[in-house]
């Protein structure tokens, strides 16, 4: 899950800096923060793990956005 997490941001890192209008940022935005977009679908699976896994890939995420 740790990897996926990581290749989304990278994704997400990409899109973005390529993105050339406001309209494209929008997509990008819906892409990955909407109902089905894949941040939410990851957030899903994060609440789903046991309360331990939980705490410890949300302290590895926050290092991770922190970068």
């Amino acid at each position: 899950m740790l990897e996926d997490i990581i290749n989304l941001k990278n994704l997400a890192i990409g899109r973005i800096s390529e993105a050339m209008t406001i309209s494209e940022l929008q997509e990008i935005n819906v892409s990955f923060l909407g109902r089905n977009g894949s941040l939410t679908l990851l957030v899903k699976q994060i609440r789903a793990l046991p309360k331990e896994q939980k705490k410890r890939l949300l302290k590895i995420i926050d290092n991770l956005v922190t970068m």
